[in-house]
């Protein structure tokens, strides 16, 4: 796990140097989760519970980590979820792009002093239209699916999340 942060914390200040600009946005949506072997779950959250941090490193290419974090809580149950997705955005001419990704989820639940937590790793892609709104802003649709991979030791089961997210984005020259 300590290697992942240290790759994803590289990412993001290495590429710094090489951005002319930066694209800081959030993100709020749909996702249904389909879990193997129980029941599928499906959330809209507003506001989000993503961040992104987008390096435009050229024409057609920006590097942009994904973050995000979730606490739940109803009586005796609290459950916390902390992801970290770095992803690439292709540029296809001004205004559509496909993106790739891979991620690394953590997660944690107390119920009644009964503790558990785990670790997922997950790979996923997607594709989207960004939107000028005027000279510093942007507006973003996506539609995109992860694959978070069975973690047997920790008792986590695979899961397949599809999105379709509209977001807002602050361009940074």
């Amino acid at each position: 796990m300590r290697r992942t942060l240290v790759l994803a914390i590289g990412l993001l200040v290495g590429s710094a140097p090489l951005s002319a600009q930066l694209e800081i946005g959030v993100d709020t949506g749909l996702e249904i989760g389909l879990v193997d072997g129980t029941d599928n779950d499906t959330s809209f959250r507003l506001p989000s519970t993503w961040a992104r941090i987008g390096y435009i490193t050229g024409a057609s290419l920006i590097i942009e980590p994904r973050l995000g974090f979730e606490f739940y809580s109803t009586g005796d149950l609290t459950e916390t979820a902390l992801l970290l997705v770095p992803g690439v955005n292709y540029l296809l001419g001004e205004r559509f792009y496909i993106r790739g990704e891979v991620g690394l989820a953590r997660f944690s639940q107390s119920d009644t002093g009964l503790d558990a937590s785990w670790t997922q790793y997950g790979f996923g892609g997607g594709a989207g239209a960004r939107m000028a709104l005027g000279d510093s802003a942007m507006l973003r649709l996506e539609g995109a699916a992860d694959y978070w991979l069975e973690n047997a030791d920790d008792g986590a089961p695979q899961r397949t999340a599809v999105r379709f997210v509209a977001g807002v984005s602050a361009i940074i020259s």
